[in-house]
């Protein structure tokens, strides 16, 4: 019997997550119910608002199923002056989210990115303005369907309200206020927290 590692939050972070588990581990994952309140409304953002509503979302899929995918990856100063390793070690996985968030390669986007700077320099653009690329997928794709997830990983709609340690070390269950007021105690051998990316 494989172990058992409960996924909380079902967005982009715990979907990919998943999809790379599942032939190792028996997956449950919480997520949020798309029903009143949605977890947008119930935030208040203190700081400047983004102005680029919804700017975060639940249910299957999280930000996904909202937004339109945007890739922008880190800058690989950053890595070399604050990361303990170099950018290249992500490059695989850099590829993988490339593909299932857009349906194309990295390869493709860079060289196209190059060709454009190129273009842009040629036309009087500043060097420091091109710097960082974004590239914005035609379709949205949403990360719950991309990855098929769907009959691969038992969901239970709701929301954690308290995990609860073992007495030593380990978190063994979670508390969930289920969907129409249900109350669940959930067991498992790990737990990940991925609850809000963009939070």
């Amino acid at each position: 019997m494989k172990p058992k590692i409960v996924i909380i939050g079902a967005g982009l972070g715990g979907c990919f997550l998943a999809s790379r588990l599942l032939e190792y581990f028996e997956i449950t994952m919480i997520e949020l119910a798309e029903e009143p309140p949605l977890l947008r409304d119930r935030l208040v953002d203190v700081s400047q608002p983004a102005i680029t509503y919804p700017n975060i979302e639940s249910g299957l899929g999280g930000t996904t199923k909202a937004w339109h995918n945007a890739l922008m990856e880190i800058d690989a100063t950053i890595f070399d002056q604050k990361w303990p390793f170099s950018k290249e070690i992500l490059a695989s996985y850099y590829d993988q989210a490339y593909v299932a968030l857009s349906g194309t390669t990295r390869d493709n986007i860079l060289q196209f990115s190059e060709s454009l700077k190129s273009d842009l320099k040629k036309m009087g653009f500043s060097e420091l303005l091109l710097k960082q690329n974004m590239f914005i997928p035609k379709n949205r794709i949403n990360a719950w369907k991309s990855l098929n997830l769907k009959g691969k990983v038992k969901i239970i709609e709701g929301e954690v309200t308290e995990l609860i340690s073992d007495g030593i070390k380990r978190i063994c269950k979670a508390n969930v206020s289920g969907k129409g007021g249900k109350h669940l105690v959930v067991e498992a051998d790990y737990f990940i927290l991925s609850a809000g990316g963009l939070g």
